[in-house]
C-alpha cells in the first residue's frame, strides 16, 4: 500500500512481468512516475499481513520500504517515462526505470508496531548479478551500503565472494558505506541470445582481447563463460556480493549508469564456500537471515526460454498466409519490447507462461502459436518460440450531410417570404481501420444520389418571381468531392408587376383636304378654216390681260418659225392676243402662258402647294396635248399653202 507519495510522484500504467511459471512468476503491477530530480524522500510503501515471517522469535507485523535519491536518466531509452514498478509482495522487489538509481530504507516492526532492530551479525543481504562492463564504462551496476556514522543506528559491511569479480569498495561520503561492484569486464563474458560454438568462440576472443591472453584469464573464461544466463547455477557468483546489516533499518543505494535494475530483498546465495572471510559462527535464524555453512551447495544446471512476438502484416500483403518463419525464411518484423524470457530455471522444471496481450495493440493472431509459448519443460539449450501477428481491422465510418435552402427576397434584399429549408441529405461511407496503425482505407461505397425535389416559389400578390420554380438537383458524394461544400443555396427575387394600360381603339385619321380638281381646260375658239388657206395664220393661245394679275403658268411653247406676213383687216385676232415686240423676219419664240392652267390662290397651305402641283402636271399635259394638235393644223395648212403656190 503506497502511504505516501511526493509532489513530483504520479500514478502511471503499465507492468513489469519476470518469469511465467505462476507459482514464481513475479508481475510488477503498479508503477509511479517520477517527474524530476528528488534527493528526499518522494514515495513510500507499507506491507502487512505476514503470517509466518519471523525475525528470531519476534513476529513480524508491517515492513516499511521508502524510496529517496532520484535523478532521471534516459541513457537507454527517450522514450518511457522515469519511474518505479512494484507489487504487493515485498520479496519481488521492485524494478527503477530511467534513473542513475535510487536509495531504499526497509524498516521492520513487530505486530505491537513496535521498531525491530537487527543485531550484528545476525542478517545478510545478497547483491546478485552486478554486471559490469568495467572501469570507465557507464554499465556497470552498484550496490552500496548506507551507514549512519554519526549516530550507528543503522549500516552494515560488504563481503567478497571467493572467484567472484565483485569486489568491495569504499563509499564516497562522511555517509556512504561498503560499493559492490566489479571493475572487471565480466559483462564480455555473456551471451545473448542461442548459446553454441561460435557464440562461445566469439565471447572468448573478446574476453582475451578485454582482459590479456594469460593462462589464469583463459582458465577464468572456460569456467565461467556465459555466467549471467548460464545453464549451471554456479557460475552465478561470478557476479554476486554479500551484505552484512544491522540496526533499525537496511538502508542500501541500487544505481547503474544506463538507468535500469531489478532489485529484490532476497535471502538468497550463491553456491560458494566462505572460509576465508566467514563472519563467525552462525547466529540464530532470525527471518532475514542468510544461513552459511561450509559445505557445497549442488544445484542443478539452468536453462531458458524466450517467446519472440512477430509482425506478419506485410507477409500477407504480398501473399504469404502461412508457414511462417522469421529466423530462416525472415519473414515479419519482430516486436523487440515484448519478448518475454522464462530464464534461472532448472532444467526439466516445469514452467508457464502468459501470452502478452496483443489484442490491446490492436494485433490478432497470423498463425496459430505453438504450445510451448504457453508451458513446458525447460531443456538443456535456451529455447525460442515464436507467435505471428498481424493487424486486425475494425469498420469506420464517415459522414457528410447537404442541406438546401432558398431565400425569398425582394428587390432591395429584403425578406418577402420565409426561406425555404430543405431536408437534409445523409450520406454514409464504410471504411477499414487498422487497429495498429490507426490508418484508415475508405474502399466502401457512398450512400447512392439523393434528390432535392422541385420547389415552387410561393405566390405574392402584384410581384412576380424572377425563378417561378427551384431544382430539381441531383447529389452524389465521392471520395473527391467528400469535404466540399455541396449544399445548395438559391435566392428568388420578387419585382413589381409593371402596369400596362389598354390599347387605344383605332385612332380616326386626319381627313385629307380633298385636291381642288383642276378646271377642265377650255377649247379654244378657232374659227372654221377650210381645208385650204389661202395665206398663213400664226395661232396664239389666249392669254389673260385682266391687269394686276400675274400669269402663273410656266409651260413654255415653241413656235415653229414662220415667215413675216402683213395681217389682213380682215384676219381676227382674238381678244386676248398680245402683241410681242422683238418678231423678226426669220423667227420669232413666243414664250407663252398657258391658257388652260388655272392658278391657285396663295393661302400658305402646304396641303393646297401639294395639290397645285398635281394640278400644275395635268395642265402641262394638256398643254402638251394642246401644242401637238396645233402642230397638226399648221403642217396641213403649210401643206395647202405650198400646193396653192405650185411647190
Amino acid at each position: 500500500t503506497v502511504v505516501y507519495k511526493g509532489d513530483n510522484v504520479t500514478v502511471g500504467t503499465g507492468n513489469k512481468t519476470i518469469g511465467t511459471n505462476p507459482d514464481t512468476q513475479v508481475v510488477l503491477d503498479q508503477f509511479y512516475k517520477i517527474n524530476k530530480e528528488t534527493l528526499g524522500e518522494f514515495l513510500r510503501l507499507e506491507y502487512t499481513g505476514f503470517q509466518n515471517s519471523k525475525y528470531g522469535n519476534v513476529d513480524i507485523g508491517k515492513i516499511l520500504v521508502s524510496f529517496s535519491g532520484w535523478k532521471p536518466n534516459y541513457e537507454k531509452d527517450t522514450y518511457d517515462p522515469s519511474g518505479i514498478y512494484f507489487n504487493n509482495k515485498l520479496t519481488d522487489g521492485f524494478w527503477y526505470v530511467h534513473s542513475d538509481g535510487v536509495t531504499v530504507d526497509i524498516t521492520l516492526y513487530d505486530k505491537e508496531g513496535n521498531l525491530i532492530d537487527l543485531k550484528d551479525g545476525t542478517a545478510y543481504i545478497t547483491a546478485g548479478s552486478l554486471n559490469s562492463e568495467g572501469t570507465g564504462s557507464k554499465y556497470i551496476e552498484k550496490a552500496e551500503i548506507i551507514n549512519d556514522k554519526e549516530h550507528n543506528e543503522y549500516g552494515g559491511s560488504g563481503l567478497a565472494l571467493p572467484e567472484s569479480t565483485v569486489k568491495v569498495h569504499e563509499g564516497a561520503g562522511i555517509y556512504g558505506g561498503d560499493v559492490l561492484y566489479s571493475e572487471k569486464n565480466n559483462e564480455v563474458l555473456v551471451i545473448y541470445g542461442d548459446v553454441n560454438d561460435s557464440t562461445i568462440r566469439k565471447q572468448t576472443q573478446a574476453a582475451i582481447k578485454a582482459w590479456g591472453d594469460t593462462e589464469t584469464n583463459r582458465a577464468i573464461i572456460n569456467k565461467y563463460i556465459n555466467w549471467d544466463n548460464s545453464n549451471d547455477n554456479k557460475k552465478e557468483i561470478f557476479g554476486a556480493g554479500l551484505f552484512k546489516v544491522h540496526g533499525n533499518k537496511i538502508k542500501i543505494r541500487f544505481s547503474t549508469g544506463i538507468g535500469s535494475a531489478w532489485a529484490t530483498y532476497s535471502t538468497s546465495i550463491p553456491k560458494m564456500t566462505l572460509d576465508a572471510v566467514h563472519p563467525g559462527k552462525a547466529p540464530e535464524r532470525p527471518a532475514l537471515k542468510i544461513e552459511v555453512e561450509k559445505k557445497q551447495i549442488v544445484l542443478k544446471k539452468n536453462s531458458s526460454v524466450h517467446i519472440h512476438y512477430v509482425d506478419v502484416y506485410n507477409d500477407i500483403q504480398n501473399g504469404v498466409t502461412s508457414g511462417f518463419d522469421h529466423v530462416n525464411l525472415r519473414h515479419g518484423t519482430e516486436l523487440g519490447e515484448h519478448v518475454q524470457h522464462i530464464e534461472h530455471l532448472a532444467i526439466d522444471d516445469e514452467y508457464q507462461n502468459t501470452l502478452w496481450d496483443w489484442a490491446s495493440a490492436g494485433y490478432v493472431l497470423a498463425e496459430m502459436y505453438v504450445p510451448e509459448a504457453l508451458k513446458g519443460t525447460i531443456k538443456d539449450d535456451p529455447q525460442h518460440h515464436y507467435v505471428y501477428l498481424t493487424h486486425n481491422t475494425a469498420p469506420e465510418d464517415r459522414h457528410m450531410y447537404v442541406n438546401q435552402v432558398i431565400h425569398y427576397i425582394y428587390e432591395d434584399g429584403t425578406p418577402a417570404h420565409e426561406d425555404y429549408n430543405g431536408k437534409t441529405l445523409h450520406f454514409v461511407q464504410t471504411g477499414t481501420k487498422d487497429l495498429v496503425t490507426g490508418k484508415i482505407t475508405w474502399d466502401g461505397e457512398w450512400t447512392k444520389t439523393q434528390t432535392f425535389v422541385t420547389v415552387v416559389s410561393p405566390v405574392i400578390e402584384g410581384y412576380t418571381a424572377d425563378h417561378l420554380e427551384v431544382g430539381p438537383y441531383y447529389i452524389t458524394v465521392t471520395n473527391d468531392n467528400y469535404g466540399n461544400n455541396l449544399d445548395e443555396e438559391d435566392t428568388v427575387v420578387y419585382r413589381p408587376n409593371t402596369t400596362t394600360p389598354d390599347p387605344d381603339p383605332t385612332p380616326t385619321p386626319d381627313p385629307e383636304p380633298e385636291p381642288t380638281p383642276d378646271p377642265l381646260p377650255e377649247e379654244d375658239e378657232y374659227p372654221h378654216q377650210p381645208e385650204f388657206d389661202e395665206e398663213d395664220e400664226i395661232l396664239t393661245p389666249h392669254a389673260s390681260t385682266e391687269p394686276g394679275k400675274e400669269n402663273k403658268g410656266t409651260g413654255t411653247a415653241k413656235v415653229a418659225p414662220v415667215k413675216a406676213a402683213t395681217v389682213s383687216d380682215e384676219a381676227k385676232t382674238p381678244e386676248t392676243v398680245s402683241t410681242t415686240e422683238g418678231i423678226s423676219d426669220e423667227s420669232t419664240e413666243v414664250a407663252e402662258k398657258s391658257q388652260n392652267e388655272e392658278t391657285l390662290p396663295e393661302t400658305g397651305d402646304k396641303k393646297a402647294e401639294a395639290a397645285g402641283v398635281l394640278g400644275a402636271l395635268a395642265a402641262t399635259m394638256g398643254i402638251t396635248g394642246l401644242g401637238a394638235s396645233r402642230r397638226r393644223k399648221a403642217s396641213a395648212k403649210v401643206n395647202r399653202k405650198d400646193k396653192k403656190n405650185g411647190k
